[in-house]
C-alpha cells in the first residue's frame, strides 16, 4: 500500500513540473502584452514587472512543491502547488478577462488547459498524503 502513495507523489511531482512550463507560457503572454502597452504608455511597465514577479513566484512555488512531493512531504508539496495554482489563476484572469490580451483570447478554452496541471498536482498530493497516512 505504501507503493500507492509513492506513485501518487511521483505523479503529482511530474504534474507540478509540467505546470511550471505552463506558468512560463502564460506569464510570457501576459508580460509581453504589458510590454507592448508600455511602448505606448510607460506606466504599463509597472504592470509588466508585477506580472513578472507573479510568474516567478508561481514558478518557485511549483519547483518547491514538486521537490517536496518528491522528497516525501506530500502535504507541503500539495499546499505549495495549490498556492501556485491560485497565483496562476490570478495571472490568467488578469490577462484574459481584465486586459483581454489577444494571444490569450485567441487561444480560447485551450488556454484554460494551462491551469489544470498545478491544480491536479495539488489534489493528487493531498490524496498521496491521505494514502500514506492511512497505511502508516
Amino acid at each position: 500500500m505504501h507503493h500507492k502513495g509513492r506513485l501518487l507523489r511521483l505523479i503529482a511531482s511530474m504534474l507540478g513540473l509540467i505546470a511550471l512550463l505552463d506558468v512560463a507560457i502564460l506569464g510570457t503572454f501576459v508580460i509581453e502584452g504589458f510590454l507592448l502597452l508600455a511602448l505606448l504608455l510607460p506606466r504599463f511597465s509597472n504592470e509588466a514587472i508585477i506580472a513578472l514577479a507573479l510568474t516567478v513566484t508561481s514558478g518557485v512555488l511549483l519547483c518547491l512543491g514538486s521537490l517536496s512531493l518528491y522528497k516525501q512531504h506530500a502535504i507541503r508539496g500539495a499546499i505549495l502547488n495549490l498556492a501556485a495554482w491560485s497565483i496562476t489563476m490570478f495571472i490568467y484572469f488578469w490577462g484574459v478577462l481584465v486586459w483581454k490580451f489577444p494571444d490569450l483570447v485567441q487561444m480560447g478554452l485551450t488556454s484554460i488547459v494551462l491551469l489544470v496541471p498545478a491544480l491536479t498536482s495539488g489534489i493528487i498530493g493531498i490524496l498521496a498524503f491521505r494514502v500514506e497516512r492511512s497505511t502508516a
